[in-house]
């Protein structure tokens, strides 16, 4: 059974298909697995004297835990899916091997064999050049009540929402005259083990 893509919209986007995206985004750059080292290992940025005395930050844990979420999901065979307008973000092959043609907006669609989880990767056009606090001034009409995270900075918004019995998720990358997208959905019952690989996903959307 194919997902219901625009039946579930936590926020109305002018022009566009709503947007969704998860957590962790807070703690890009914080952690980063061990170049050749196995699953688990990971290269700790936080003091030592922090994690021996327990007095160890909001910030430092959440860091902590984004790191280990990412080197959980290393093991699994990943790959790199993208649109024909340079927007591209890796994916774990095994939860996304079915092609399902194009979304709105336009670009590429992958789903899982059970059609309960799908990916969609696509680029809007920015032709003002907006900052992305600018671009969801312009379009966004609702204004997020029922969003579980919101993130904006000055290069890239992440946005998440529960809808029905999905987790609705969706990152959106800044770079000159295009914004560079991609919105994964997946049951909200298996929220645990998605963790990791949405947290893998949202580190490496990237421009061509």
């Amino acid at each position: 059974m194919a997902l219901a893509y625009r039946s579930i919209h936590p926020f109305v986007v002018a022009g566009l298909d709503p947007a969704i995206h998860v957590f962790l985004a807070a703690t890009e750059q914080s952690k980063s697995c061990m170049p050749g080292t196995r699953p688990g290992m990971m290269e700790w940025n936080t003091p030592a004297p922090l994690a021996l005395t327990g007095m160890v930050s909001a910030k430092a844990l959440t860091a902590a835990i984004a790191a280990c979420l990412i080197c959980s999901s290393a093991h699994a065979d990943w790959a790199t899916f993208g649109d024909s307008r340079g927007t591209s973000v890796q994916y774990p092959r095994e939860r996304f091997p079915v092609a399902a043609g194009s979304g709105m907006p336009p670009g590429p669609v992958l789903r899982s064999p059970d059609a309960r989880a799908r990916l969609h990767v696509f680029t809007l056009p920015n032709e003002r050049r907006e900052s992305p606090t600018e671009f969801i001034a312009r379009t966004v009409t609702d204004r997020h009540e029922r969003l579980s995270y919101k993130r904006v900075t000055n290069r890239f918004f992440v946005f998440s929402a529960a809808e029905g019995g999905l987790i609705l998720y969706r990152r959106c990358n800044f770079g000159g005259a295009a914004i560079h997208c991609f919105d994964v959905r997946y049951p909200r019952g298996e929220k645990r083990a998605w963790d990791g690989p949405v947290t893998r996903m949202s580190f490496t959307l990237t421009s061509r």
